[in-house]
C-alpha cells in the first residue's frame, strides 16, 4: 500500500478557509471520520477534529473546497462524530466532557459525559451509543461508561434522552493479569494521566450481528446487545495496547486496527489486520483512526434529506 492506492484524501491545506486568518483556522486534522449515504445513494464523509465537525461530499478524487457542505464549531477537542437521521451532527469531546448535538439553525445542545470519546448510531434500534467514563479510571470504583440515548429530533428541547447505561470494566487492578507489553512508561506515572488513563476510546459495529467492539487504552471488549453482556476479547487482538481505532469490513469481516505506536505521540504509520492477520505501512502521515469506507445499513443512519 502506498500513495498510489489512495481513493480519497482530505487535505484541508488546499482550502484557504482552514488557513491562518480563515474562518476555520485552528483545524489541525481529523480525530474521527465515517462514511454515510443518503437515500439517493450520494456518499458523504462526516469528520471531526480540531474544534470542528463537518460533512464533506465524497467523490473519487481528492478533496476540493466545493465539497465542504456543512461545518460547525464544536469546541472541546472532539474525538468522535456521528450524523443523525435528520442530518444533525453530534460530537463527543473529552476536553469538554460532553456530547454535543449541532442542530441546523438552532443553538447546540449539550449533555455531560466525562471523557466522552466514542459515538455510534444504531439504526435498527434508533439509539445513539456514546462512550465515556465514570470517576477516575485509576481509582477503585472508576470505570468506563457506555450510554444509550434516544434521539427525539432537532426540534425537541432536549434532543437526546438517556435510556440506558452500562459499565465498561476498566480497572487498573486487573492490568497485573495482562501481558508485559502493557508496561509503558506513561502508565507508570498515573497521576499525570488521571484524566484519561484506561478510558474507552472507540466504538465500532460488528456487521451481521447485534454487537460492537469497544477499545480502551489497554483492552478490547465486545458488547452483545441481545445478551446484554460485555466480554473481554483482548486475546483475539494479541493484547495490543492503546488501540485508537478499529473497524470491521461489512462484507468480508476483515478487521482493521490502528494503535498508538509513535513514541511521544498518539498515532501510527501502520494499519494492522485480523481475520486474516496482516500489516500494511501507510506512510508517515500520523494516522489516528482507521475506518472501512463501507456502510452497514443496520448501523448506518437512514439519511433522507440534504445535509444543509
Amino acid at each position: 500500500m502506498d500513495d498510489s492506492d489512495w481513493l480519497w484524501e482530505f487535505d484541508h491545506k488546499v482550502d484557504s478557509r482552514f488557513q491562518k486568518g480563515g474562518e476555520y483556522a485552528g483545524f489541525n486534522g481529523p480525530n474521527d471520520s465515517k462514511m454515510r449515504q443518503d437515500v439517493n445513494g450520494n456518499e458523504y464523509i462526516v469528520l471531526t477534529g480540531g474544534g470542528f465537525a463537518m460533512v464533506i461530499g465524497y467523490h473519487d478524487r481528492p478533496y476540493q473546497p466545493s465539497d465542504l457542505l456543512r461545518i460547525v464549531k464544536t469546541g472541546g477537542g472532539p474525538h468522535a462524530v456521528e450524523v443523525l437521521p435528520d442530518w444533525s451532527l453530534v460530537s463527543a469531546s473529552p476536553g469538554g466532557d460532553e456530547v454535543r448535538v449541532h442542530r441546523s439553525g438552532q443553538d447546540d445542545w449539550t449533555h455531560r459525559l466525562d471523557d466522552a470519546h466514542g459515538l455510534l448510531w444504531d439504526d435498527t434500534a434508533e439509539i445513539l451509543w456514546a462512550l465515556g467514563r465514570h470517576g477516575s479510571p485509576r481509582k477503585s470504583g472508576g470505570h468506563g461508561v457506555l450510554r444509550a440515548y434516544r434521539y427525539l429530533g432537532s426540534e425537541a428541547q432536549e434532543p437526546l434522552k438517556q435510556v440506558g447505561e452500562h459499565k465498561v470494566p476498566t480497572y487498573p487492578e486487573q492490568l497485573k493479569e495482562l501481558a508485559s507489553k502493557y508496561d509503558r512508561e506513561e502508565w507508570k506515572q498515573l497521576g499525570a494521566y488521571d484524566g484519561w488513563w484506561e478510558s474507552p476510546h472507540d466504538i465500532t459495529p460488528i456487521p451481521g450481528s447485534r454487537s460492537f467492539y469497544i477499545t480502551t487504552d489497554a483492552r478490547v471488549f465486545r458488547f452483545d446487545l441481545d445478551a446484554g453482556g460485555i466480554e473481554d476479547v483482548s486475546p483475539k487482538f494479541e493484547y495490543l495496547p492503546e488501540i485508537k481505532g478499529l473497524s470491521v469490513h461489512p462484507d468480508n469481516g476483515e478487521i482493521a486496527v490502528l494503535k498508538n505506536d509513535v513514541p511521544g505521540g498518539y498515532t501510527s504509520e501502520y494499519i494492522r489486520f485480523f481475520d486474516p492477520r496482516g500489516e500494511r505501512k501507510v506512510g508517515a502521515h500520523g494516522d489516528y483512526k482507521v475506518r472501512w469506507a463501507d456502510n452497514d445499513p443496520k448501523w448506518t443512519p437512514a439519511l433522507k434529506q440534504a445535509p444543509v
